[in-house]
């Protein structure tokens, strides 16, 4: 218990990986919580890349962070997991749409390894379509948002 709770302070504060492909980064804005309604919520994550960088290098905390995922998802089976694939717009319209896809379909296939239920997750990517906002640094709109739904 210690553990995860440590596992998502950190995430919490904003967290730089090492990895493979180049520097990694990770942001989580809440840990478990419930809404007004009493509809239990988890904390969302941002994965960052370096430019043209898609392969996700994972660390025992972003491991971590997925398995919590999976026992939330275990307890609530009407939620499923969303996990979009962002770029920025440093390059061509088409490799910036294979670039955000890849990081999607990366991701994801992560989770399916671990075991999630293909059902319930559900990827999508949107290419430089959706910054952060308008002046955000290029580097916030290269990343993977990985969110609950219903």
């Amino acid at each position: 218990m210690r553990k995860s709770f440590l596992v998502k302070l950190v995430l919490l504060i904003f967290c730089c990986f090492p990895s493979k492909t180049g520097w990694l980064s990770a942001s989580s804005d809440s840990s478990i919580a419930t809404q007004q309604d009493s509809t239990p919520i988890f904390a969302p994550l941002n994965l960052y890349y370096q430019a043209n960088k898609y392969k996700l290098g994972i660390t025992t905390q972003i491991e971590d962070y997925f398995n919590d995922l999976k026992v939330f998802l275990g307890e609530n089976p009407s939620l499923k997991v969303s996990i979009v694939g962002h770029s920025d717009d440093g390059d061509t319209d088409a490799w910036n749409e294979r670039v955000a896809r890849y990081r999607a379909t990366q991701v994801g296939k992560v989770l399916e390894e671990m075991e999630f239920p293909k059902d319930r997750i559900i990827i999508e990517h949107k290419s430089n379509s959706t910054p952060l906002s308008a002046d955000s640094p290029a580097k916030k709109n290269r990343r993977v948002e990985v969110r609950i739904i219903n």
